[in-house]
């Protein structure tokens, strides 16, 4: 943090020691599985993991912040601006004509929310795209959308033809997803855990974020840190 503020997310600023800390193993766990559900408390580091990872792989990311989200429009109207970012950024913006040609079919009221929704994971399936959802969990407060998008993505998971990534500081209820009977998120989307650091390594990475801005963490306020 700077000046008491958090670190804005973007896609322009490099990730090093100012975003990713000791998570390899988990960093690697995210890169060996076709879809991912990060699981872990708020704050333990699961965004900035997955930036890490994007940046790594060098994929084009449609990336949604489920706490942003008010409602349907507000999905869809996000959807819709994020797969229109994730083309500028992309090398190979043809992958984004079919999608393109949905977002126009929607805006045209040709086609309604539930068809848009499935059509857009359909337009990007089999490219090198990854569709985020970060605090996925937060996106139930949308009502009956959230359980086409459920019935979406598990569809999308087990044809294993986009790799998508989800996130969620709600363990509980991301156990429910994970286990539903009808919606079995967890036979074809791995879990990986984001634990918080114990206490030795949250003073190293303190202090080392402390001695980047050329200040020092006295040794009598170790304790205090965590």
């Amino acid at each position: 943090m700077e000046g008491g503020k958090r670190i804005k997310f973007s896609f322009e600023e490099p990730v090093g020691q100012k975003y990713l800390f000791d998570r390899e193993a988990e960093l690697d766990a995210l890169g060996k599985c076709e879809s991912c559900f990060l699981t872990g408390p708020l704050g333990a580091g699961k965004t900035s993991l997955v930036k890490s990872y994007i940046e790594r792989t060098g994929c084009s990311a449609v990336w949604i912040r489920g706490e942003k989200i008010a409602g349907s429009r507000s999905l869809v109207n996000t959807v819709i601006r994020e797969v229109l970012k994730a083309k500028e950024r992309s090398e190979s913006k043809d992958d984004y004509k079919a999608a393109e040609i949905e977002i126009e079919n929607y805006r045209d009221g040709k086609i309604d929310v539930y068809t848009f929704i499935t059509r857009l994971f359909e337009s990007i399936e089999h490219k090198e795209v990854c569709f985020i959802l970060d605090e996925y969990s937060a996106l139930r407060r949308i009502g009956p959308l959230f359980n086409h998008l459920n019935r979406v993505i598990f569809a999308f998971t087990k044809k294993r033809s986009l790799r998508i990534i989800l996130t969620s500081s709600e363990l509980g209820y991301t156990k429910l997803l994970l286990e539903r009977k009808d919606l079995p998120l967890g036979l074809y989307v791995k879990e990986v855990k984001v634990m918080p650091f114990k206490e030795e390594k949250s003073v190293e990475f303190i202090a080392l974020g402390m001695e980047k801005y050329g200040h020092e963490c006295p040794k009598k306020s170790y304790s205090r840190v965590y």
